[in-house]
């Protein structure tokens, strides 16, 4: 008698033992990851998330650091997708620049997903704000304009060179010898009319 009630309470603990594990990721729970993520439902109608669900995708990243917790919590990602309002987050990761987070994905095949050798300080620091991603765009942006108005000076010195020996009039060979763009030439063609340089 005494054995066979071992051998239940054996084969109860390990079948307790597995629905418990399942339901767990890592140090949270599937309930717990789906609420992190709820943050980014309201970006669902912008397409875009905010820094407040990018935020919610790093902590759910943050508290699945090894192989069982990160593919456990990649499997409560695939069952929440599978509902209407968390299927357009699918992009959200990759929107936000978070490095190795775990996909959120119902194609994702969760038992090739592995553990992060790197800190959680890491996760957070490879992540870019929008204001860091805009302040970016802004400076490409002026980088262009400097190099663009770097040419119109070579442009404008190359012609104010020519004006001396003939009359003044724009012809396609001074955009090419200021190796400019025929809308560039146009644009200073057009700017040089308005001030009467031409």
């Amino acid at each position: 008698m005494s054995n066979s009630a071992f051998i239940v309470f054996i084969v109860l603990m390990t079948i307790f033992s597995q629905i418990f594990h399942a339901k767990t990721v890592g140090s949270i729970t599937c309930g717990t990851a789906k609420d992190i993520l709820k943050p980014c439902l309201r970006g669902v109608f912008a397409q875009m998330p905010d820094d407040e669900c990018c935020n919610a995708i790093v902590s759910a990243n943050r508290q699945a650091i090894g192989t069982p917790a990160r593919q456990a919590l990649c499997e409560c990602y695939k069952d929440a997708v599978k509902s209407t309002p968390y299927r357009k987050i699918i992009n959200f990761p990759e929107i936000c620049h978070i490095p190795q987070a775990v996909p959120i994905s119902p194609l994702v095949d969760c038992k090739r997903i592995v553990g992060l050798a790197m800190g959680r300080e890491n996760v957070q620091a490879g992540r870019k704000t929008q204001r860091q991603k805009n302040e970016e765009k802004k400076l490409d942006r002026a980088k262009k304009r400097v190099k663009r108005a770097g040419r119109l000076d070579e442009h404008n010195q190359v012609r104010s060179a020519q004006s001396a020996s003939r009359p003044s009039s724009t012809s396609w060979t001074d955009c090419q010898s200021a190796q400019l763009s025929w809308v560039e030439c146009l644009a200073v063609e057009l700017v040089g009319r308005a001030w009467g340089w031409l």
